[in-house]
């Protein structure tokens, strides 16, 4: 069976990304000082999570195993449960048998693969230290984004607030 590679690449403005077998790459940029104040275990973090979480869905239209180039992100059990509850949502909407694409993503766990090990230490004081490192929170003013800066404000968490066009 065929693999799809997806890699990433930091760089001093944000990070890039492309699915090998395709000639497009994708680039994701951030203001340049905000970059680079942030902690370079909170970019590692924050880049496999986003390409997971952005790609993920490919397994649903593709037959080829996803082989991510990264460690197994930390929010991959979220982002799963995301697509499943949207799911019948997707059935419904292109006419498709009721429990087809909750089959083809069940399915689809075991072609996906990261070649980079967890450092399950790592993750949990990353976890840990959470309110001695500063965060980086994207703000779109929608309701989603307007919670989690008020959640920050009143655990105390020390952040930073990022707006992109």
């Amino acid at each position: 069976m065929k693999q799809i590679t997806l890699a990433l690449r930091l760089n001093t403005r944000g990070f890039d990304f492309k699915i090998f077998n395709q000639t497009n790459k994708y680039k994701i940029v951030y203001p340049g000082k905000i970059w680079s104040s942030f902690p370079s275990a909170s970019k590692k973090m924050l880049t496999e999570n986003f390409l997971y979480a952005r790609t993920r869905p490919l397994s649903l239209t593709s037959k080829n195993t996803l082989k991510y180039q990264t460690a197994k992100p930390f929010l991959k059990n979220m982002v799963n449960w995301g697509i499943k509850t949207d799911l019948p949502l997707l059935e419904l909407y292109n006419n498709l048998p009721a429990r087809s694409l909750h089959k083809k993503f069940a399915s689809s766990n075991s072609k996906i693969l990261f070649c980079n090990k967890n450092n399950d230490g790592e993750t949990l004081s990353r976890q840990n230290k959470l309110n001695s490192q500063k965060i980086l929170l994207a703000l779109s003013f929608g309701k989603d984004s307007l919670l989690s800066y008020a959640l920050l404000k009143e655990l105390g968490v020390n952040y930073n607030l990022c707006y992109c066009q």
